[in-house]
């Protein structure tokens, strides 16, 4: 990941260092299991330093095997006993993928703690904004009242089911694969990877092939996908709702904070702009982790140039993106006013679907003759700036008295609360 978007914690994880040392924790656990034949794990707590990455690199361009020249050099550093059991019924792949399983279980405890903050914040905003009064819109088109914190609890909801489906998918995911050449326990059983995995503190796969299947990878990373698509869906409503004469919105502008070189007036949704070009660029690894699927009989390498990237790159697309959302929404300005505002400037049409069904129950009309009354008031109402509720008392089509009856009629902010308390409990 390039330094502007890269999450330390998460690009430290993924280093060349952190490689070698699971490669060592796992092959250390291997011989754990075989002391009883004079091996001393203890040899594998080797100083991983840049002395012992440039050997293990000037040997790869030797062997052109990275896993291999990794057990070369260190395979030299060992009594004859540990180099003898060194790898002793592995493939690269189950040092590769069990070190991929790690590696994405430390990221993943991480990023797990960030939504984790982000879901409650939005769920504070949502109880914060429960009874505001705003307008719904639909089609781009003023539609109805409906309440402000609604849009925040919609992305709680949403966001608390691909969170429920990322950790399920981490579950069946992050477990070690130490089944050997063709997956089949030949050189070493199952009993004894049981044990290895045990060591590593992971759950053990019981069936793949030389790798993990790689639908366990993309069902998880689809998920990560899948988040911060979500995000980028809210965060786009918030950008329409700050666009100029909507301006319901809007985010924390800074002192000495510029919005254009050339216009001085611009206040630019920058961050959200920017979570949506970062959604776009997740999402274009799609194609790739499903391809990723397509694997030759028990194994071929198709798959493993382009993990390299996606992997890491996608885990720190998800951190940037739950960390920069966070401080958006911590900082978003509600401006109560302009919400106001553009409620009356629909001069009650969005009314209209109320007062339909309201003229279908207690006047008896049609539901035609109804909505086309209302079509043709609503249309009136903006043209002639004059409030729907005027012109229908004007023409007898209610009384007087009707209209705060009417505004009250569907009982919003009870039905309201019931939905509040059917997503929070859930």
């Amino acid at each position: 990941m390039i330094e502007r978007y890269d999450i330390r914690q998460i690009s430290q994880i993924f280093a060349p260092k952190e490689k070698i040392k699971n490669f060592l924790l796992i092959e250390k656990a291997l011989l754990t299991i075989y002391t009883s034949k004079g091996t001393k794990p203890q040899e594998c707590n080797l100083t991983i330093d840049a002395q012992l990455l440039k050997e293990i690199a000037q040997e790869e361009q030797l062997t052109k095997h990275d896993v291999f020249a990794f057990i070369n050099v260190i395979s030299r550093k060992l009594s004859p006993i540990n180099e003898q059991y060194f790898h002793f019924g592995l493939t690269s792949s189950d040092l590769v993928d069990t070190n991929n399983i790690l590696m994405i279980k430390s990221a993943w405890s991480i990023i797990n703690q960030d939504i984790e903050k982000l879901l409650k914040i939005l769920l504070k905003l949502a109880i914060k904004y429960q009874n505001l009064n705003t307008l719904s819109r639909t089609h781009g088109q003023a539609a109805q009242i409906t309440k402000f914190g609604l849009r925040f609890l919609l992305s709680f909801q949403n966001l608390k089911t691909i969170h429920l489906n990322l950790q399920a998918a981490a579950k069946s995911l992050l477990k070690a694969k130490l089944s050997g050449a063709s997956g089949n326990y030949l050189d070493l059983s199952y009993a004894e990877a049981k044990k290895i995995s045990q060591i590593l503190d992971l759950d053990l796969h019981d069936l793949t092939t030389q790798v993990i299947p790689r639908h366990l990878f993309t069902n998880f990373f689809f998920q990560v996908l899948a988040f911060i698509n979500e995000i980028s869906r809210f965060a786009q409503d918030l950008r329409l709702l700050s666009m100029s004469g909507i301006e319901e919105v809007s985010e924390a502008f800074s002192e000495g904070q510029k919005g254009s070189s050339a216009m001085p007036q611009k206040r630019n949704p920058i961050n959200l702009e920017q979570i949506m070009g970062l959604s776009r660029l997740a999402s274009s690894s799609i194609n790739v982790l499903l391809e990723n699927n397509l694997l030759w009989l028990e194994r071929d390498l198709t798959h493993s140039s382009n993990e390299r990237i996606i992997f890491q790159d996608n885990l720190t697309l998800l951190c940037y993106v739950v960390r920069k959302f966070q401080d958006i929404l911590k900082n978003l300005k509600i401006n109560e006013a302009n919400i106001v505002r553009n409620i009356e400037l629909t001069y009650g049409a969005a009314w209209s679907s109320t007062i339909m069904n309201y003229l279908i129950k207690e006047h008896h009309y049609s539901r035609h003759s109804a909505y086309e009354l209302l079509k043709e008031y609503s249309l009136q109402a903006r043209e002639l700036k004059i409030d729907i509720f005027v012109l229908l008392e004007k023409n007898d089509i209610i009384k007087r008295g009707e209209t705060e009856n009417l505004r009250k009629l569907n009982d919003l902010e009870s039905r309201i609360k019931l939905i509040y308390s059917q997503v929070i409990k859930a």
